[in-house]
């Protein structure tokens, strides 16, 4: 052997042991929870290692998983990590590293809510452009697409959470009108776009005896095509729609004739109303001009005065007036009336012509009335006292639109109004935001201004005619459920926490989240502003607020105003508890010393 050689050899025998005995370290992860609801929570990763002497670190690979223990170790083990609450956005996943082995860990997260305003646009056939507002969790995604080439989505085509969506459209050369849309976040915003205008007129002409009178015709148009009226006689005078856009109507009154038959004309964008009127001849006097009556109805006579060979007759439109006498006649005469009672709250006028003169019935309604029972939680149905913000709804016989009115937003799509189907509900003389209008019965919500006072006092007014004034007791709160079918029990009105509405056939698991609706909470640290619609920061009640399900007491996690509705509508974001029975299980709200009103339920997996 040379020299050294022995030396050489020792080293390779010794490098080649070395590599025997090198190992390769693997490690097998299990994960408990792997899954965690909106609020997050804590877990444990369990490390099995394939030898007692491999180091291992654990990591997350997202900042809302944090390792709180057993960071580092060798061989087998644990690492314990905490999940942050997910108030961001729609579900997430992350990841937990040891080695070159991980292990996925989900969490649930809030409804996204995204919401359109306005929802559709009509515009004229001229190019322009206009926007929209998306509004939403922050961070949720979304995409806004056109269906039609002629509308465009100019910015805004995509993002997460709130946002203005700009759109523009291209002129329509067409006479036919035209709809396109823009889909965004699964909701559809409507763009009716007029066609290249064009304008007709109903009826086209009228004819007047020498007394002259008033009279009034239709323009017929696209929305945002602009006419003008003139007149080609002084003898025809404008009272209204002199100008205008669109559909509208044009009023004219012809004065009286002294002279021989005339005939004159009105145009309106190239379209001709002919008016012609005949020679001076008959004329007639009436006294007196008008009527009062009372609402329990009564008669009244008209007296005629003439040429003794002119003839006249008495007509009237309204049927509740009837001519009892001197329907007929010539020269001078005596009409008699008779007025029926007046069934309605409202006051209301007609008329009875005779000879081309008219004589106006103006009869009163009967004085409108309320009483403290009137007044209702729009919840629960509970009369007999108010809250600063509570939504009430109220109920006068006979009175509102026939067709009911939905809340409508002001101007600046802040606010909601404050006067619906010409209806407004007043609080200490102050005009409360109102929810909806209909044939006797309205919903409002009880000015802030209440707030520290005992007592309100409430009146309805329907058109400009007031009611009595009934003074309600004032609480700190009055908390009301909203149920399912809007009697004020049963099922509520509650969300599941994927968003699903809560039914016997959608319960919500033990230890999943609900979203329950209410009102009544009260003032808020965030000085409740009237009708305005819900931004961040939101407004949170002042009372304490709580909640028990099936008798046990749960874990409220968001009491506050509910994101983009009006103020006075309550959210609250509840933990079924874990021990709860299954089915259909009492819900109570309490805000203060105040508590909800029972029958509200609940149904649980």
């Amino acid at each position: 052997m040379a020299p050294g050689g022995g030396s050489r050899l020792i080293l390779a025998v010794l490098s080649f042991v070395g590599a025997l005995g090198a190992q390769t370290c693997t490690f097998t992860l299990t994960a408990t929870p792997q899954s965690f609801p909106i609020s997050g929570g804590v877990g444990t990763v369990n490390i099995a290692a394939s030898s007692g002497s491999c180091s291992r670190t654990a990591a997350s690979t997202v900042s809302w998983i944090t390792i709180s223990f057993g960071q580092t170790g060798t061989g087998n083990g644990s690492a314990g990590f905490t999940v942050a609450a997910n108030n961001d956005g729609p579900s997430r996943t992350g990841t937990i590293t040891v080695g070159a082995q991980s292990i996925t860990i989900t969490q649930a997260g809030p409804p996204c809510n995204f919401a359109i305003n306005p929802s559709s646009a009509s515009i004229s056939a001229l190019s322009q452009s206009g926007a929209l507002q998306l509004t939403g969790l922050a961070g949720c995604p979304w995409t806004a697409v056109s269906n039609a080439s002629w509308l465009q989505v100019t910015s805004g085509g995509s993002g997460t959470g709130p946002a203005t969506i700009n759109y523009s459209a291209l002129a329509n050369t067409a006479t036919t009108p035209r709809s396109g849309a823009i889909l965004v976040a699964g909701m559809t915003f409507t763009v009716n776009q007029a066609g290249v205008c064009s304008y007709t007129i109903t009826p086209t002409s009228l004819a007047f005896s020498s007394v002259g009178g008033n009279g009034m015709f239709t323009v017929n148009s696209a929305a945002g095509c602009a006419w003008t009226t003139t007149s080609s006689a002084s003898w025809i005078r404008l009272i209204s729609g002199q100008t205008g856009a669109g559909s509208g109507r044009v009023a004219f009154a012809v004065d009286s004739n002294l002279g021989d038959a005339r005939s004159g004309t009105l145009t309106v964008a190239g379209e001709t109303f002919t008016v012609t009127q005949s020679s001076a001849s008959c004329s007639f006097t009436l006294t007196p001009g008008s009527v009062a009556v009372p609402v329990i109805g009564g008669t009244a006579t008209i007296g005629v005065s003439g040429p003794a060979n002119c003839t006249w007759t008495a007509a009237t439109t309204a049927t509740w007036i009837r001519i009892i006498t001197g329907a007929s006649g010539s020269g001078a005469g005596v009409i008699g009336i008779s007025v029926a009672a007046n069934p309605d709250n409202a006051a209301r006028t007609a008329t009875v012509t005779v000879g081309g003169q008219v004589f106006t019935v103006t009869q009163s309604g009967p004085p409108l009335q309320i009483s403290l029972d009137s007044i209702a939680n729009a919840a629960s149905y509970a009369s007999g006292a108010v809250s600063p913000g509570l939504v009430v709804v109220i109920t006068v016989p006979r009175i509102g639109p026939e067709a009911p009115v939905v809340a409508q937003l002001t101007g600046d799509n802040l606010f909601i109004a404050t006067e619906l189907g010409e209806t407004r509900i007043l609080f200490d003389g102050v005009a409360a935001p109102m929810t909806y209008a209909s044939r006797g019965q309205f919903g409002a919500i009880v000015p802030y201004a209440v707030a520290g006072k005992s007592t309100t006092e409430v009146q309805v007014e329907f058109k400009g005619e007031r009611s009595n004034r009934v003074t309600v007791p004032v609480v700190e709160s009055s908390p009301g459920l909203f149920s399912l079918n809007g009697s004020g029990s049963g099922p509520g009105a509650i969300l599941n926490q994927r968003g699903h509405i809560n039914s016997s056939a959608m319960p919500a698991p033990r230890g999943s989240v609900v979203v329950v609706y209410a009102t009544g909470e009260g003032q808020t640290f965030e000085p409740g502003v009237d009708g305005k619609l819900a931004v961040a920061p939101l407004a949170h009640p002042i009372l304490p607020v709580s909640v028990t399900i099936d008798g046990l007491d749960a874990e409220v996690s968001y009491a506050g105003a509910a994101p983009g509705q009006v103020a006075g509508l309550m959210q609250i974001n509840v933990r079924i508890p874990t021990d709860a029975r299954s089915g259909e299980v009492p819900l109570l709200l309490r805000v203060g010393q105040y508590q909800s009103q029972t029958g509200v339920t609940v149904a649980v997996e």
